[in-house]
């Protein structure tokens, strides 16, 4: 699986890591919360940016991690894909 955090930019902090198959399971995910009013995202998407932090493996339960988080995309690219 692999390992992606959000990164809030204004505060400074990254959210737990979201274990998927791949960065599309997440982008979906956004997607629909930006469609929320109510949500964070929706309402400061530019503050926000997807990172790949590395891969998990289920059966040897080890992880092999970049060594500094990748930048993937920033949220609001996915208002402009829409």
């Amino acid at each position: 699986m692999k390992m992606y955090t959000i990164y809030d930019k204004k505060m400074g902090t990254h959210i737990p890591p979201m274990f998927v198959d791949n960065i599309v399971q997440i982008q979906r995910d956004l997607q629909n919360l930006l469609k929320n009013p109510e949500s964070k995202f929706a309402q400061f998407p530019s503050d926000y940016e997807i990172y790949y932090l590395g891969t998990y493996d289920y059966k040897t339960s080890t992880f092999d991690l970049t060594d500094k988080p990748v930048f993937e995309m920033n949220i609001s690219e996915l208002l402009e894909a829409n």
